[in-house]
């Protein structure tokens, strides 16, 4: 979970116990930073943060409400492990122009480094790439 694609292995065993035991870490662990989360269709999650319409009228003058945008996948590695990949949302900040993709993309490397701490304090994480 470093870069716009950073992948986080973590815990091994059943494939989806441990796919939903990660999904449910990582959501309580946005949830409590303040961020919206909502599930996505392919079992992932969407993280979002600030006022979209106030973020599309003020562009990244918005602040702290501007509106922030990431997503968490899941999946299943060659060893069973659960892999995490956490991925900004640029495209969706280019309404704050170069401004608003520096605000995502700052953003998500605080968060991927909070997360992989998180992770590590619990004894989950495998590594980092």
């Amino acid at each position: 979970i470093l870069s716009r694609e950073e992948t986080l292995p973590k815990s091994r065993g059943s494939h989806s116990l441990h796919i939903d035991q990660s999904r449910s870490f990582i959501w309580q662990f946005f949830a409590h930073e303040g961020w919206t989360c909502t599930p996505n269709p392919n079992g992932g999650i969407h993280l979002s943060r600030g006022k979209k319409g106030l973020s599309v009228v003020v562009g990244a003058l918005a602040g702290r409400n501007f509106y922030l945008s990431h997503d968490v996948d899941f999946s299943t590695g060659p060893q069973g492990e659960t892999i995490a990949v956490y991925r900004s949302s640029s495209a969706k900040a280019m309404v704050g122009g170069a401004i608003g993709v520096h605000k995502s993309s700052s953003a998500h490397n605080e968060y991927a480094n909070k997360l992989a701490q998180a992770l590590q304090y619990q004894g989950i994480l495998l590594g980092v790439q």
